[in-house]
Order: structure tokens, then sequence, then C-alpha cells
């Protein structure tokens, strides 16, 4: 590099106040300048403004004057680099200019643009006046302005989808994507019109007035275009558009063709998968329809088998099974609360006489009428039970809601020896009646004690006691009548069987049976039932 001459070297031969106006003047000049000013003469700093100090960190020139040019590079290399670049162009009279990394006083590199120039290109010696600007921050920006670019043109060439420039609907500029996406070799859609990518006029038109009326208002535009290969397959895309003013518009566009094919597919599928969700949904309801028709079929068929095992099919009332059940039950309630129970035996006097000469279908509905019979006297006793084909037993649990029962006792014979109806025609039956009390006649309701019953009942059949009524067989004709015999309790804990026939018809006889040791234990001839078998 050149080395700047002193002013005052300069100034020291002038004469004259003109002359020292002008070198004011000059350094004026070099002093406002916004760029550095430098002389350099033999590579030492002759003369140098203000600006060109404080480009390299100095307070001020004085500070720069007869330092080497070399300290001012980042290194010797450097240096020696910058002089042989610009020495041809110097010699030759021209203007060097250059970009360069120079060194600061603190060591820190920066960018410079440096513009040079002999003083004498016959003589080198004379120096050269030599500019700097600082452009580091400038360079910097260009610096990030091109990896700004070159980001922007590897996705913009990367892109997975295609985008287009376009400007009055005419191709100015695209990417690779796009040009593959319409089956194009690359740079052959420059230029071209946009309708070259469109089916038919009509579908240009149309993708026009969609496109570029959000324009109109400043907005942008998106949703799918169906567009044309070269090949005049159809593409759908997925479009966004924004016009860039007198630029023109930007299209990015995305190939959805197989999304929508998938879309379309998956849509007929689940369709399917619907039909089929229903088809197997009615089928199932069928099925659990069936199911719960089975099972409901089957806990009918579990109710009625344990009905027929606990009920009597002809009556309804509890059978022998049941009552043995309920029996202990009861005692089990009674022995625990302390409280007494009554057990009551009906057994009907020459029933098999009836179905003899009546039939069995008159027998059946006579049966039917007495269990109906009993209900009514007992509506809130459930323990009414048919225990054989003429005897019936009846479980009762004396309480506030039960009345005494001898009393019940005189409504079941009241009800007995009402007449039946069968067939529009009065039928009359005899029964024996005896109840035993629980604990007094014994621990135990089991059958010994209704077979003691009977047993008792056929003794005084034997001993004269109980004979059919010839007066009413008179009257019905060849019906057989059994007139009945009832009996009534002497107190809470007698049994009683009630005879007619045997003893004057306003006297009644009753033997108290004992559970326990299955004995008749006494006669009360103070009770009395009239011919109507009502107690007195």
């Amino acid at each position: 590099m050149y080395h700047p001459v002193e002013v005052s070297e300069i100034s020291r031969p002038v004469v004259g106040t003109s002359l020292q106006r002008t070198l004011r003047e000059q350094q004026t000049l070099l002093d406002s300048a916004g760029v550095g000013i430098v002389f350099i003469r033999n590579r030492i700093v002759v003369h140098c403004n203000q600006r060109y100090a404080e480009i390299y960190g100095y307070a001020s020139p004085q500070e720069l004057l007869g330092h080497s040019s070399e300290t001012l590079h980042p290194n010797r290399d450097a240096f020696r680099a910058l002089g042989r670049e610009a020495y041809t162009t110097l010699c030759e009279g021209q203007t060097f200019r250059c970009e360069r990394q120079m060194r600061r006083r603190d060591g820190t590199l920066f960018w410079a643009s440096l513009t040079g120039r002999l003083i004498n290109p016959q003589d080198t010696r004379e120096g050269s006046i030599w500019t700097v600007d600082d452009i580091d921050e400038h360079k910097q920006t260009q610096d990030l302005l091109r990896t700004i670019q070159l980001e922007k043109q590897v996705l913009f060439d990367q892109a997975m989808v295609g985008i287009v420039f376009l400007r009055e609907r005419h191709l100015t500029r695209c990417n690779r994507h796009f040009e593959q996406m319409l089956g194009y070799e690359p740079g052959e859609l420059i230029g071209s019109p946009s309708r070259r990518w469109y089916r038919s006029d009509a579908e240009w038109e149309d993708a026009g007035k969609r496109c570029y009326a959000p324009f109109a208002q400043g907005q942008s535009f998106a949703g799918e275009v169906t567009l044309c290969r070269k090949d005049g397959t159809p593409v759908v895309c997925d479009v966004r558009a924004k016009a860039m003013g007198a630029q023109g518009s930007v299209w990015i566009a995305m190939d959805i063709t197989e999304r929508k094919r998938t879309q379309e597919a998956l849509a007929k599928a689940h369709e399917e998968l619907e039909r089929q969700v229903r088809e197997r949904t009615r089928e199932l309801h069928e099925t659990v329809v069936d199911l719960h028709r089975e099972i409901v079929d089957r806990k009918e068929d579990q109710d009625r088998i344990h009905w027929l095992a606990h009920y009597d099919a002809l009556t309804g009332l509890p059978n022998r099974t049941l009552l043995a059940e309920r029996s202990q039950q009861a005692i089990r309630e009674a022995a625990s609360a302390g409280t007494p129970l009554a057990v009551m035996f009906i057994d009907l006097d020459h029933f098999k006489h009836v179905n003899d000469s009546l039939g069995h279908r008159v027998g059946d509905a006579l049966l039917i009428q007495i269990g109906n019979r009993l209900r009514a006297v007992l509506p809130q006793v459930e323990a009414i039970a048919r225990v054989s084909a003429d005897e019936f037993n009846i479980i009762i649990e004396p309480g506030a809601e039960m009345p005494p029962v001898d009393f019940v006792a005189q409504r079941i014979m009241a009800e007995l020896s009402r007449p039946f109806v069968v067939d529009g025609s009065p039928v009359y039956v005899g029964a024996c009646v005896g109840v035993a009390m629980y604990p007094d006649d014994g621990a135990d309701a089991d059958q010994r004690a209704i077979a003691n019953a009977a047993a008792v009942q056929r003794d005084e059949m034997a001993d004269g006691d109980i004979v059919p009524d010839e007066e009413l067989d008179a009257v019905v004709g060849m019906q057989h009548r059994a007139i009945l015999n009832v009996g009534v309790f002497t107190d809470a804990d007698a049994v009683g069987v009630a005879t007619h026939g045997g003893v004057p018809p306003d006297r009644g006889v009753f033997r108290q049976m004992n559970l326990a040791d299955d004995r008749g234990v006494g006669r009360d001839p103070a009770l009395r039932v009239d011919s109507r078998g009502v107690c007195s």
C-alpha cells in the first residue's frame, strides 16, 4: 500500500493566504467525510481523517501517524495478498476496489470496503490515497440474507407440495414438485397460462372466480381444486393462494387424490361396517329376545314345577309338602317368640259317596268351592292346605289381627254347613274339625296328629255317633248328602269333634286330642250344635 504525505509537507513550500484557505477547506472535507480517508506512502500512514481513525478503533488520527498499514490487516499474508491483487490495477492508473476483512485496534476483525488509487501511476513512491468504509453490519446482513435466500430456495426446491408464482394467470416460476405432480419436464411450464393444467375452459373460469374473488377483498383462498395432468388424468389438490400485489400471486398445491380415494374407500367401508353392525345388532337383539324368552319359559317351568310340588293342582291350596315346611317354620317362630300356635284338621265325611254317586267332576268342583270358602274365612292365613283327597289342614297363629281360634272354628263350621251349588243343584257334605295347640298339645305338628283326628272320626262313626241324614237323601233323590258335622273349641287348648245323629240334634259332643300321645282326653257335653250346625 502507499504512504500518505503530511499536509504540512505539502503546504510548506506554498505561500499565500489563498493556498492556506484551500488547504483548510480540504481538511474540513476530510474531517467531515463519512468514510475513512488515508494517505499512505511506503506502507506507512502519513495522514488520515477522523473517520478513518474511528473505524480502526483509534481516538484520533495522530495515533495512527507513522504506523505500518500492515497492522490494520488480520495478518501478514492477508496484507501481502491485498498488495499483489491491487498492484496491477493501480499501476494501470485505475481505481482498485475490493471488500476485505480488516483488524481493529483491539484485534477484532470487521469487513471493510476499500477503494485505492495511486497519486502518480508513473512513480509508485509518491504514495496512494485510500478510502475505507465499515461494511461489517452490511456484510452480516448480506450473509444473513444469502442464508435466508438459500434456505428459501432449498425449501422451494425440496418442498413436498407444488409452489407456483403466477402473474396475470401465467406461470412465472414453479418448483420441481409442481412439474412432477402434473407430469411435465423441468422448465416446460415457464410462461404457460394456468389454463394449461385445467381440463376445460369452464373449469378454468370457475377456478378463477372462486380463487380470485377473495384476492379482491384482501383475503387468501383455500379450497379443493381439480387440476389436470399432462396425460389428461385428474388431480385433486388442496390449494392455498395469496395475492402479492404487482408481483402477482403465489399458489401452493398439494395432491390429495389418493387421500380422497382413501377417504371414499373408508366411507364405503364405514357404511358397510355400520350395515354389518346393524345386522349383527338385530341378530343379537333377536338372540337376546329368544334367550330372554327361554329364560322366562324356564322360569315359568321352574315356577310351575315348584308350584306343582308345593300346591294342590285342583284347589290351588298348599299341599302336604308345603304345609310341612310352613308348620316347621311356624313352630320355630312360635318357640322363639313364646307365642301359641294352632293346627286345625278338617276331614270331609263320605266324600267318596259324592264321587261315586255324582261323578268326579262334581267332586272336583265341590273341593274347589270348599277351598274358596276356607280362604274366604281366613284371607290373612296362607297355611290352608289340602293334604289328601278329603282332608284339609290350617295353621293359625293367634295374634292382634287374628280372631280367637274358637271364633275361627265357628266361622268355618258356618261356611261348611251351607249347601254347595254344583251345576245348579245343592250338594251337602259332612266334616269333622279338630284343633291342636302348640305347645300345650305337643311340640310337633306332623301327620300323626292328622291321622289321629281322622281315627277319632272313624271311632265315633263306629260307635254310632255319626250317621247320614236320611231325610236329606229323600229331598235330593239319588244324590247322596253328608250332613256337616261341626265342632268348636271349649277353650284355646281344646280340640272338638262334633257329631250329629248319635245324640240329640241340639247337642254336640267334642273330643279333645293331644298331639304328643295321640289320645282322646275327654268329653264336654255342655256345648251344643243345633240342626243347622251352629254352636249355641
